[in-house]
């Protein structure tokens, strides 16, 4: 036991539950293992939370699933019977439901959704044309500023006269 402590000193390597002088030990060890060429792994430095991108506010909401719509439909009248049922009391008996639910009024929920997801995409493929238009000159005026490529030209042909 002793031997293979000396030996593990050498190595640079610590066992996780003892604790020595961790900083010095830890960066002495580190410094022999890269002189003796051991690869050492260091720790990245932890990154913060990327910052969450600002949603447009008129760009069209995704459609819910035909769970979520499920859920809606049941959740009033759960909690009516149960007012003093928390929400994941009430998840999970809808949960329990839905598992037991008809197939064919399960299909009729999933019907909702695809009809549902059909104009989302139609909402959507308009909402990114409409964003696409305005960013290349509003749409109404090809050219830009200046019209025609002839006036543009033209512009600087009056500085010269």
């Amino acid at each position: 036991m002793f031997k293979y402590f000396f030996i593990s000193i050498f190595l640079g390597y610590h066992h996780p539950h003892h604790h020595h002088a961790a900083s010095a030990s830890a960066a002495a060890a580190y410094y022999n293992a890269a002189a003796r060429g051991i690869p050492v792994v260091q720790k990245r430095p932890r990154q913060g939370r990327r910052a969450k991108k600002k949603r447009d506010p008129n760009e069209p909401q995704k459609p819910v699933s035909a769970y979520a719509l499920f859920f809606r439909d049941m959740q009033a009248g759960i909690k009516a019977r149960n007012p003093n049922a928390s929400f994941g009391e009430v998840s999970k008996h809808v949960a329990s439901m839905w598992d037991n639910l008809n197939p064919d009024h399960k299909a009729a929920y999933k019907k909702r959704t695809e009809n549902a997801k059909k104009e989302y995409l139609k909402q959507l493929a308009a909402y990114r044309a409409n964003l696409v238009s305005k960013s290349h000159g509003g749409g109404s005026d090809p050219y830009g500023p200046y019209g025609s490529i002839t006036s543009y030209y033209g512009s600087f042909a009056s500085r010269y006269d």
